[in-house]
C-alpha cells in the first residue's frame, strides 16, 4: 500500500529534492535541475508564487521506503 506523507522537516524536504536520482537510470535523459533550484522553488519566501498561492510537496511511500513526489498547488 502506497501512503502519502507531506514534507514537514528539512530531512523530508531533502528526501524530496534528491528521490528522482533514485527513481531515474543513469542513462536517462532526463537531467534534473540543481538542488539549490528546487530548494528556491519550494521555499515560499524565495518563490512568488506564494505570495498568492499554496503549495505542499508530498512525498509517496511503499512501507518505508520512498517511491514518489508531488507537489500539489
Amino acid at each position: 500500500m502506497i501512503t502519502i506523507h507531506p514534507v514537514r522537516v528539512p530531512r523530508d524536504l531533502k528526501e524530496f529534492v534528491r528521490l528522482a536520482r533514485s527513481i531515474y537510470p543513469p542513462d536517462s535523459p532526463w537531467i534534473q535541475p540543481p538542488d539549490s533550484v528546487l530548494l528556491d522553488y519550494l521555499n515560499p519566501r524565495r518563490n512568488p508564487f506564494f505570495r498568492d498561492g499554496v503549495g505542499q510537496a508530498l512525498l509517496a511511500k511503499r512501507g518505508d521506503k520512498t517511491v514518489g513526489r508531488v507537489l500539489a498547488h
